[in-house]
């Protein structure tokens, strides 16, 4: 997206990925009890710390991997993991919103997976997914949540603004599509190659950075409101958040996507 800053700045982004990982890790030592699923009855509050926790933790090994693949320089293949991680911030941050919902995704999964609620079938005898039959009133019910109604939904309404850009991004790479082929093509596009190119680097340093904050302040975002004592962390998530947004101006967007960097800005901005 722009020309390539000097090594130690790339370095620095990267070990900044890596300390956010290492709060991240203890965030999770500290307050990742499993909580609900020993439990024959299980409180809705008690589902939604674990459906967080359980996103927060998915996506900080995805990060992990991330660091790993960012050394080897595998940038394409950071990129995939970094859509997996977007999406479990997504999941988490929109059943910290939407808490009456968390069984769309936790229970109504669950439980068609082990046959105990059934879907309805169509007129063609082929099952609807996106719907449930309610067990004790028979009555159908919309179970689908999509990943733009997430990102609509969440606690914070720029990630709305933010999405449909960031996610198509990252799709790019996640599937076969030609608009990234030439990430794996010489520079003169006369051939393919598993060479990796040094052009897309700082751009994806700084997304699996952004990344990994909004999943850092989701959970903080959740912590907040039933636990003291944060204030460290806190002034650490926001030191982040700053550099984030330094880095951010120096980031030359395409013109297709200019719209997506003033709605990073916004989204930065908008954290409490």
């Amino acid at each position: 997206m722009t020309l390539l800053p000097a090594m130690e700045e790339l370095h620095k982004i990267q070990c900044t990925l890596q300390d956010l990982i290492s709060n991240s890790l203890e965030l999770i030592n500290e307050y990742g009890d499993v909580i609900a699923l020993p439990k024959k009855e299980k409180l809705q509050d008690e589902v939604v710390h674990d459906f967080i926790f359980f996103c927060f933790t998915k996506g900080t090994k995805s990060l992990m991997a991330i660091d790993s693949l960012l050394t080897e320089a595998y940038i394409e293949d950071a990129k995939i993991l970094a859509r997996s991680a977007y999406e479990s911030y997504l999941n988490g941050a929109y059943i910290l919103e939407h808490p009456e919902n968390v069984n769309f995704l936790v229970a109504a999964k669950v439980g068609t997976y082990f046959g105990h609620y059934k879907h309805p079938v169509s007129k063609k005898g082929k099952k609807i997914v996106s719907k449930m039959i309610l067990p004790s009133t028979k009555e159908i019910v919309d179970i689908k949540v999509t990943l733009k109604m997430m990102a609509e939904g969440t606690y914070n309404k720029n990630d709305a603004n933010v999405h449909e850009n960031l996610y198509s991004f990252f799709s790019e790479f996640a599937h076969i599509h030609m608009m990234a082929s030439g990430s794996y093509r010489t520079g003169d596009n006369a051939r393919y190659t598993t060479e990796t190119s040094t052009d897309g680097i700082y751009a994806t340093l700084f997304l699996c950075l952004y990344i990994a904050w909004l999943l850092f302040d989701m959970v903080i975002t959740y912590l907040y409101k039933n636990t003291k004592n944060l204030d460290e962390i806190i002034n650490f998530r926001n030191s982040i958040k700053s550099y984030l947004g330094e880095i951010l101006e120096q980031i030359e967007f395409v013109k297709e996507l200019e719209l997506l960097k003033l709605n990073m800005k916004n989204r930065l901005k908008g954290t409490q």
